[in-house]
């Protein structure tokens, strides 16, 4: 049994029905009308690009009278209310990912010697997206982001103070070229930001430090 009845096959479909929502409300199930109503303004700006962001092309015109049973047939345990559940714990995880990206730099450990205190944001909490303990273990389908299609909450937070909170800290949505900033976060993302320098690259390092080192006694 899959853990999510939401996939890379299924996103484009919510985010369909999304774009059908938002231009008539009454062209919805009311399951899903409530669902969206009952959604804030930081759940839309995740779901506007759910499915797969702008200038990824989607498919077009997916829904039809059939996609539901398709999506029956598919998962032998098909659930409506468990389908909007994963939709939401989606949208949640996708939420704190972003926050991650614009403040996970607070949180890095730049202190050697322990001796400034931090306070612990509370967007950079899992608990402030509506999850708990119970949650950690549940794999949550995330579209691609972090180089995963899916994964364990657990896992996910893991990851994302690997990437953003570790002894590095990074900050770099504030950059205004789209371009620029996806090529930034591929990268730190990619390596989870940790280089891998060979047995050469760490003597070259070694080398320059040595030369600075002894360039500023000799400038003393």
């Amino acid at each position: 049994m899959n853990d999510t009845f939401l996939n890379s096959a299924n996103a484009p479909y919510v985010a369909e029905l999304y774009s059908k929502f938002r231009n008539d409300p009454e062209s919805v199930d009311t399951t899903w009308k409530d669902f969206f109503n009952n959604l804030n303004e930081d759940d839309y700006s995740v779901l506007k690009d759910f499915g797969g962001p702008e200038w990824k092309e989607r498919p077009s015109s997916i829904i039809d009278k059939n996609y539901i049973t398709k999506i029956i047939k598919s998962n032998a345990n098909y659930n409506s209310e468990e389908f909007r559940i994963s939709t939401l714990d989606s949208i949640r995880a996708l939420r704190l990912i972003r926050a991650f990206r614009i403040n996970g730099h607070l949180i890095a450990d730049l202190d050697p010697l322990g001796i400034s205190e931090r306070e612990y944001p509370q967007e950079l909490d899992y608990r402030s997206y509506g999850f708990d303990e119970s949650d950690l273990e549940k794999e949550i389908f995330i579209d691609g982001s972090l180089g995963l299609e899916k994964g364990k909450l657990r896992n996910i937070i893991k990851i994302l103070k690997e990437t953003y909170s570790a002894s590095i800290g990074v900050e770099f949505l504030h950059i205004q070229q789209a371009d620029q900033k996806q090529w930034v976060q591929e990268r730190i993302e990619e390596v989870r930001n940790k280089t891998n320098f060979t047995n050469e690259g760490k003597k070259a390092i070694y080398k320059r430090l040595v030369e600075s080192e002894l360039f500023e006694q000799f400038q003393k």
